[in-house]
């Protein structure tokens, strides 16, 4: 199975190389989004892989109804949400905190009532 970041991103070059036209791969990155997503499920865990995963494919599913101006840009975010996979899980921060793991006896609580 080859990998779907890294074809994505020769995609995008290749993409970025004709001039945004959408026509890198056959169909264009609105047929190909569906493909990439299957491909991605098979691989990705976590819940924030998928949400990544799920914002890449809307991109990719919308990309035919992008203007032409706005297509590098596009592009551009569509990069950056592929780094995202290989920088790993985001730290927590002041506005984000971490969550709390699940209590050992979640019914224990409820016995207590």
């Amino acid at each position: 199975m080859s990998d779907p970041i890294s074809t994505l991103r020769k995609i995008l070059d290749l993409e970025a190389a004709r001039g945004y036209g959408d026509d890198a791969v056959v169909g264009g990155l609105s047929e190909y989004a569906r493909i990439w997503h299957m491909e991605m499920v098979a691989q990705i865990t976590g819940k924030e892989s998928a949400e990544r995963a799920a914002h890449i494919t809307q991109l990719l599913s919308d990309y035919a109804l992008t203007p032409l101006e706005v297509r590098p840009s596009t592009v551009r975010h569509l990069r950056e949400s592929l780094a995202a996979f290989t920088a790993g899980p985001r730290p927590a921060t002041a506005t984000e905190p971490s969550k709390p793991g699940r209590p050992a006896r979640p019914w224990a609580s409820a016995c207590r009532a």
